[in-house]
């Protein structure tokens, strides 16, 4: 579908339906125990400067429909199926496919017991999203044209009057095929305990955890971590996370270590309560390619999207990263959001990675020193109603010394974006 006439659907039914969403209306007649929900997103994007190259730019469209279906026979049992029809038909890079593009496929399709999100316990097996804590190691992106799910178990345990929860799951990833039915690879499966202490600490948890990655071929590792965030008085608040990697690869042995720090404050006296902040991040690098211990963090499965910059150049591998952002609202409906980046490698004989993991540049001698580079990013969003939201933004990385001297060109790279949002 044409891009102009996503666009003018989707703005006639936002403006039809403001008060009221179709499905909404389909739902009210049909039983209680059935219900559907759907979401339509088209966004324009494009870039100059691919891969750091002069003469590698693109401009597309993408479009995503999710439809859900909700089967509650009885209030603690549920069977929840969502697909996803997602296309990118003006992408230059043939042939088209993941993770631009997965034509019509099941996303979700779990069965649950009990209520993950609130109850005191609950079972959910199946096809499904697995998020915990900021999504920085485990997470759906939600910016992604196809997203993450995992072929999971789950079990949910939870004291409210205690404030303590534990999650504890056992999955493999489902891989999205361009010519076929969405499978999961056996043989390469991540296990977990996720903790939830919400009373240790005043306006504030802590969640302690530990993921065990495993996979046919002699990768075998384990991740303690933990992640703190709340409230502090003057309307400051604050994240921390802190993660370890140990284990082997083969016959090398796997010890790598990251780092995150945020910290914010809201101007509750000022117009629409603007909200200031900076935060570090840092990912460990290899120190050494030849002594058969690998350093370079793994950053398992995120929801990388405007982690270590808003152009999503970078991942968090061998990086240390700092930012500092406002969130300004001159009226309700209206976010923007300003902010600016600095980045350099934790290990100049490392390489830099991209979000998907893949080696953007490497120069194993250290020769092309660490500093990657600057990004200013400008976004905004503005909600029309309960059913329509514009998003609008401009990002820009401006190469350092290691991106002009390890690639090719060192060319800068931009990345501006239009999208519009509408559920029904």
């Amino acid at each position: 579908m044409p891009l102009y006439r996503a666009a003018l659907l989707s703005f006639a039914a936002a403006l039809t339906h403001a008060q009221t969403r179709p499905v909404e209306e389909l739902n009210k007649t049909l039983p209680k125990y059935i219900q559907f929900k759907a979401e339509y997103r088209v966004r324009l994007e494009g870039f100059r400067g691919g891969a750091f190259q002069n003469a590698t730019n693109d401009f597309y469209e993408l479009g995503r429909l999710r439809a859900d279906a909700i089967v509650q026979p009885i209030r603690w049992m549920k069977f929840h199926f969502q697909t996803q029809d997602s296309w990118s038909p003006h992408v230059n890079r043939k042939p088209h496919g993941p993770p631009l593009e997965n034509r019509l496929d099941l996303r979700w399709g779990f069965f649950e017991l009990g209520d993950t999100e609130k109850g005191a316990w609950a079972v959910r097996t199946g096809r499904q999203s697995l998020i915990f804590g900021a999504g920085r190691l485990m997470g759906d992106p939600a910016w992604s044209n196809t997203g993450r799910t995992w072929d999971a178990v789950r079990l949910t345990l939870r004291d409210k009057k205690r404030g303590l929860r534990l999650d504890t799951f056992t999955g493999a990833v489902v891989k999205l095929r361009a010519d076929g039915f969405d499978q999961s690879e056996p043989g390469d499966n991540l296990h977990g305990l996720y903790g939830g202490l919400e009373k240790l600490v005043p306006k504030g948890l802590i969640e302690p955890y530990l993921y065990w990655r495993v996979r046919v071929g002699g990768l075998n590792f384990w991740v303690p971590g933990f992640r703190a965030a709340g409230q502090l008085p003057r309307g400051f608040d604050y994240s921390i996370e802190g993660v370890l990697q140990r284990g082997s690869f083969r016959r090398d042995t796997v010890s790598a270590h990251a780092a995150h720090g945020w910290l914010g404050r809201t101007m509750p006296k000022w117009r629409g309560k603007p909200r200031f902040w900076s935060e570090y991040n840092y990912a460990s690098g290899d120190r050494d390619p030849s002594d058969r211990q690998r350093g370079t963090f793994d950053q398992l499965y995120p929801a990388a999207h405007d982690r270590i910059g808003f152009s999503d150049q970078i991942g968090w591998k061998n990086i240390h990263h700092w930012k500092t952002a406002a969130d300004i609202r001159p009226w309700k409906s209206i976010a923007i959001i300003p902010s600016y980046h600095q980045m350099w490698l934790a290990s100049a004989r490392d390489g830099l990675y991209a979000t998907n993991n893949a080696i953007v540049a490497r120069r194993a001698d250290g020769s092309a020193g660490r500093h990657v580079g600057q990004e200013f990013d400008l976004t905004g969003t503005f909600a029309v109603n309960k059913t329509f939201t514009i998003a609008a933004g401009f990002a820009h990385l401006h190469a350092g010394g290691f991106l002009r001297k390890a690639t090719r060109d060192g060319h800068n790279y931009s990345f501006p974006f239009f999208s519009l949002l509408t559920s029904f």
